[in-house]
């Protein structure tokens, strides 16, 4: 998946009055897709431990859960 610099442009304006340039926006469009295959390939796994060959929402939540308390733990680690 790819996000387009139009849709990086549209989640950008519409939380901040400040403009993108189109490099940013690649920028951000090509970490959020990283983000978004890791997280898929986390939640697949998740699925799988379950015996399912689906991926459903509770997958994506707990693996955005666990990563959450990752962070966490790492940064009271510093």
């Amino acid at each position: 998946m790819e996000f387009s610099i139009r849709s990086m442009r549209q989640i950008f304006n519409s939380n901040t009055e400040k403009r993108i340039s189109e490099d940013a926006a690649q920028e951000l469009g090509g970490f959020l897709d990283s983000w978004a295959e890791e997280i898929g390939f986390e939640a697949s796994e998740v699925a799988e431990e379950d015996g399912r060959t689906t991926v459903r929402a509770e997958d994506i939540k707990k693996v955005l859960r666990d990563r959450k308390d990752r962070d966490i733990e790492q940064s009271l680690s510093i």
